[in-house]
């Protein structure tokens, strides 16, 4: 990762200030899942590493290579997905490579003992804005769905492990 301004793990630090530091896991892992599959990891709530994958380019290689795990994941946040009645027709006959993909990081993650939450698109990006990334040095150009994957991180990180 290239080297920026980190003001996350400060807001973090506050915004945990009467918790304790011990349930910021070592390592989580973040994943927005979709065709162009957005990951970010984060090491004691600073981002560390992020990337995204073409999954028709590279397959499950996103499970196979590249999160193999050579230092062990404590938590993974992933990226839900729902089929909402608005969009029936266009998922008609369609392949799902979301849902797929979301079913293999969850046997990934079995296997592994790994503890998921699963949260909407709308649900980080509603508080992780852009203005927020770009403040916290974790905007990344022309990796949109590394960045959803990082808001996804961040949100976690300061409202979903109590």
């Amino acid at each position: 990762m290239e080297k920026t301004l980190d003001l996350f793990l400060p807001f973090l630090q506050k915004v945990s200030q009467n918790q304790s530091q011990d349930n910021i896991p070592k390592k989580l892992l973040s994943i927005d899942p979709g065709e162009t599959t957005g990951w970010a990891l984060f090491e004691k709530g600073k981002l560390t590493q992020h990337g995204h994958l073409d999954i028709k380019k590279d397959g499950l290689k996103i499970i196979n290579e590249t999160f193999v795990f050579r230092d062990f994941i404590d938590h993974m946040v992933i990226e839900d997905y729902k089929v909402y009645p608005k969009n029936l027709k266009d998922h008609s006959l369609s392949a799902l490579v979301t849902p797929r993909l979301i079913g293999s990081f969850e046997y990934f993650a079995m296997l592994h003992f790994i503890p998921i939450t699963y949260q909407m698109a709308g649900t980080a990006k509603g508080f992780v804005t852009d203005d927020k990334l770009k403040q916290w040095g974790y905007w990344i150009v022309g990796e949109k769905h590394s960045r959803d994957a990082i808001r996804h991180g961040c949100y976690w990180l300061l409202f979903g492990r109590r």
